[in-house]
């Protein structure tokens, strides 16, 4: 059930032209009724928060953990990183200059196992700021969220 929900989700996810609002309603009429509590939205806020953290602070094996084993990571301009080891070497390469993430515009649906989180990222970095469409796709795992797939598309107005 959840792979046909995630592939759905992203093929519209990595489709261009749709705007954020449009994945946001498709996500939710593909994953049904949103399904999770405020209590569930604040741990996948609080996932994402960890991963960025982690990120920025290049605690690698934090943020590696926080990857389901077959996640996925989409970039601009980059093809698709398969597999928790092949994403955190590629965030190694790619992420090394970025000091801090600021998430802004937030839109999570998702039931049962599965969330999309939609917003806005804006990645402070040593050379200059780059702000993206970010779409994070979550699994829930026992009892913690992991990060199952990860999609920028660099925003239209700056960056």
């Amino acid at each position: 059930m959840w792979v046909s929900s995630l592939m759905a989700i992203v093929l519209l996810a990595v489709t261009p032209t749709l705007e954020r609002t449009a994945v946001a309603q498709a996500a939710e009429t593909v994953l049904g009724a949103q399904g999770l509590s405020q209590a569930e939205v604040g741990q996948i806020k609080s996932t994402i928060q960890q991963w960025a953290t982690a990120l920025a602070d290049k605690d690698y094996e934090q943020w590696e953990g926080l990857w389901a084993q077959d996640g996925v990571l989409v970039m601009p301009g980059q093809g698709r990183v398969v597999g928790r080891a092949n994403v955190a070497e590629a965030a190694r390469s790619h992420f090394r200059l970025v000091s801090s993430f600021t998430f802004t515009d937030w839109a999570v649906v998702g039931r049962d196992d599965l969330a999309v989180t939609l917003s806005t990222i804006t990645l402070d970095a040593e050379i200059r700021n780059v702000t993206a469409s970010l779409i994070i796709v979550l699994r829930k795992g026992g009892e913690q969220w992991l990060v199952q797939a990860v999609m920028f598309e660099k925003a239209p107005h700056g960056g």
